[in-house]
């Protein structure tokens, strides 16, 4: 038979468990908005220009310009 403790114990588990993987998600999503902007700041120093960026959650479609180059480039970044 399982005692109060053992529950106890088994409940801070998890709980401890759940708190760590809501950190690694929250840091990914840090970096992944870091990966983003860097992405965006390289292609705008190279003489680009950001045209469309969208945010559904889950991926983040974006289509950068040449302003000296009729050239058009479409990403995708997700999490």
């Amino acid at each position: 038979m399982i005692t109060s403790d053992q529950l106890d114990q088994v409940c801070g588990r998890l709980v401890n468990r759940s708190w760590a993987r809501f950190s690694e998600g929250l840091k990914a999503r840090e970096v992944d908005d870091l990966l983003v902007g860097a992405v965006i700041a390289a292609a705008v120093a190279q003489g680009n220009a950001l045209v469309d960026l969208a945010s559904g959650g889950s991926a983040t479609p974006s289509s950068i310009t040449s302003s000296t180059r009729s050239t058009r480039r479409r990403g995708r970044s997700s999490p």
